[in-house]
């Protein structure tokens, strides 16, 4: 795991359209790509794509994307 090192842009921008497209779980995203799943939550967070409801294994994808 890669915790504390800055992900490349390109990294961003993956987990971006693995966000809005695709059926994985943050943890899942993270293990894919190294990171700690803090970092896929903040970059959920800051572009507002998953909208999380009272349970956090569902979800639904912003209109805004």
């Amino acid at each position: 795991m890669r915790q504390g090192k800055k992900l490349l842009p390109d990294e961003v921008k993956k987990i971006i359209v693995l966000l809005k497209y695709v059926d994985m779980d943050l943890k899942t995203i993270a293990l894919r790509f190294g990171c700690s799943h803090s970092q896929v939550a903040a970059i959920n967070k800051k572009f507002n794509i998953r909208q999380y409801g009272k349970n956090r294994s569902q979800w639904s994808v912003s209109a805004s994307c």
